[in-house]
C-alpha cells in the first residue's frame, strides 16, 4: 500500500514531496488543535453538573496555574471566557480542517495530472513494435485509472488525519479515565482486527473482479465504436447491447458487495464502541464508588472521545476499503509505467547520432521481421535498395507485410534480422530519431493531431 504509494509520488516533481510533507505537518497541527477543543467542551460540559468539584480536579488546578487565574473566584466570569476560549479553538479547528481538506483535493488532483502524464508520456516513447501491440481499450482503461493516484493519496492522508486525531484522543481519555478507555480500545482494536482479517480476502477478491469488468467493458464501448459499420452490416446491434449489458449488470453486482463489505467492519465497530462505553461506565459506577460528579466529567470526555474517535475509525475502515478496491488498477499501471521506463533507460543510454539528408540510397539487407518471438516471420530475408529520386511501388497480397516493410524502412521498427543503412549508416535506436525529422510518410489511414498543417511537410521539405 504505502510502497504504491511512494512509487507514485517519487515518480512526481520534487515540489510535490513538499507538498506532502508539509500536508503531514497539517494534519499533526489540526489533531492537536482539535484535542485541545474536544478536551475543552467535555471540561465545559462537565462543569455546569458540579463546577466547584470540576475547578479542583488536578488537571483543571494545573492548567489555572500555568495562566494564573483562579476561576472559582467568579464562576460566571469563568463560564464566559471559558466558553469563547473553547468556541476560539472549534472554530481554528474547522478553518484548519477546511485548509487541509482542500490543500488535499489539490494535491490528489496534481498527483492524477502527474501520473497521467507519466503513462501517456510513457506510451507515446514506447517502442513502435510494442505500443501497436497494446490494445487500445487496455492503454485507454490504463490512462482512465490514473485517477485512483489521486483516491490513494486521500484514503491514506483521511487515514493519517484520523488516526492522530484518534490517539490524541485515547492517550488523552487514558489519563482521565483509564477503566473506560482500556475497555473502548481493547473493544476496538480486537474486533476491528478480526474484522479487518476478515473482510480482507472478499474484497480483494471482488476488487479484481471489478477491476477485470472495466477493461472487458472499455473493450465492448470500443469495440462498438469502431466495429459500426460490421455491426451495421450484420445487424448485429442486438448482440452488443446484449454483450454490453451482461458485463454491465455482473459490474453492478460486483460493486454493490463491494461496498457492502467494505462498509460493515464500520457498523460492527460502532455497536462494539458504544457496548465498551455503556459497560465499562457501569463497571466503573458500581465497584469503585465515584462521585456522580467525577463519573460525569469522564463520561463527559468518553462521549466527546466517541463522537470523534468512532466515526474516524468508520471512516478509516471505509477507506482501507476503497484502498483494497483501487490496488488491482494501481498495480496495472505501475506495471505499465514501469515497462515504459524500462523503454526511457536504454533509449537515454543510447548515443543519438545525426543522418546526414538522402543523396545516394537506402538499403535493406538480408531484413527478416516478426512481431514477437511465438509468431511467424512477416519478413523473410529482403534485400532491397532504393536510390534517391527513385519511385518504387511494392504490390502484395493484404497482410503481405507491405506496411511493416515502409514501417522499418521508416524507422517505425527495426529488422528482427539484417540491417538497414541509410547512405551507409546503419539505421538503429542512435539514428532513427534523426531519420524520423526526414521522412515524410502517409499512411494507410492517417491521423493529423490538432497541431499538424500541411506547413510542415513544408518546413521539413517532405
Amino acid at each position: 500500500m504505502l510502497d504504491l504509494f511512494l512509487f507514485f509520488l517519487k515518480g512526481t516533481p520534487s515540489r510535490r514531496r513538499k507538498q506532502f510533507w508539509a500536508l503531514i505537518i497539517l494534519i499533526v497541527f489540526s489533531g492537536v488543535v482539535e484535542l485541545f477543543a474536544l478536551l475543552s467542551l467535555a471540561t465545559f460540559i462537565a462543569s455546569l453538573t458540579s463546577p466547584v468539584e470540576v475547578l479542583e480536579s488536578r488537571y483543571v488546578v494545573m492548567a489555572t496555574n500555568v495562566f494564573g487565574y483562579d476561576p472559582k473566584q467568579n464562576i460566571k466570569d469563568f463560564y464566559v471566557y471559558f466558553g469563547l476560549w473553547t468556541l476560539l479553538l472549534i472554530v481554528l479547528k474547522n478553518i484548519l480542517i477546511a485548509t487541509h481538506s482542500y490543500a488535499t483535493a489539490r494535491f490528489d488532483g496534481v498527483l492524477n495530472v502527474d501520473s497521467g502524464v507519466r503513462v501517456l508520456g510513457g506510451f507515446l516513447s514506447m517502442p513502435f513494435a510494442r505500443s501497436s501491440e497494446m490494445k487500445p481499450s487496455e492503454v485507454h482503461q490504463i490512462l482512465g485509472w490514473k485517477t485512483h493516484v489521486g483516491g490513494l493519496a486521500s484514503s491514506l492522508m483521511l487515514i493519517m488525519s484520523d488516526t492522530v486525531v484518534s490517539l490524541l484522543m485515547l492517550l488523552s481519555l487514558f489519563v482521565l479515565a483509564p477503566v473506560i478507555s482500556i475497555c473502548v480500545a481493547f473493544g476496538i482494536l480486537l474486533f476491528g482486527s478480526i474484522l479487518f482479517r476478515f473482510f480482507r480476502n472478499k474484497i480483494n477478491q471482488l476488487a479484481e473482479i471489478a477491476s477485470d469488468l472495466y477493461v472487458a467493458i472499455n473493450g465492448i464501448t470500443l469495440k462498438s465504436i469502431h466495429g459500426i459499420r460490421d455491426i451495421k452490416h450484420f445487424n448485429a446491434e442486438d448482440e452488443s447491447l446484449f454483450e454490453f449489458r451482461k458485463a454491465q449488470s455482473q459490474m453492478s453486482i460486483c460493486l454493490a458487495k463491494q461496498r457492502l463489505f467494505e462498509r460493515a467492519p464500520a457498523w460492527v465497530l460502532e455497536t462494539v464502541g458504544m457496548g465498551a462505553i455503556i459497560i465499562s461506565s457501569v463497571f466503573v459506577f458500581v465497584f469503585f464508588k465515584v462521585s456522580t460528579a467525577t463519573l460525569m466529567q469522564a463520561l463527559s470526555m468518553v462521549a466527546v472521545a466517541a463522537w470523534r474517535i468512532l466515526p474516524a475509525v468508520n471512516r478509516s475502515i471505509g477507506a482501507l476499503g476503497n484502498i483494497r478496491g483501487i490496488m488491482p488498477p494501481l498495480k496495472r499501471v505501475r506495471h505499465f509505467i514501469e515497462e515504459c521506463e524500462r523503454y526511457s533507460r536504454i533509449r537515454s543510454k543510447t548515443q543519438l547520432k545525426q543522418i546526414s539528408p538522402l543523396s545516394h540510397s537506402i538499403e535493406a539487407q538480408g531484413v527478416s521481421f516478426r512481431y514477437n518471438k511465438e509468431s511467424d516471420y512477416v519478413l523473410s530475408k529482403i534485400d532491397l535498395s532504393v536510390s534517391k529520386g527513385e519511385f518504387l511501388g511494392i504490390i502484395g497480397h493484404s497482410g503481405g507485410g507491405k506496411s511493416t516493410l515502409v514501417d522499418i524502412l521508416t524507422g517505425l521498427l527495426f529488422a528482427s534480422e539484417g540491417n538497414v543503412y541509410i547512405d551507409g549508416v546503419k539505421l538503429d535506436l542512435s539514428t532513427d530519431q534523426s531519420w524520423n525529422l526526414q521522412v515524410g510518410f502517409v499512411p494507410q489511414k492517417p491521423f493529423f493531431v490538432r497541431w499538424f498543417y500541411c506547413g510542415k511537410c513544408c518546413f521539413y521539405n517532405r
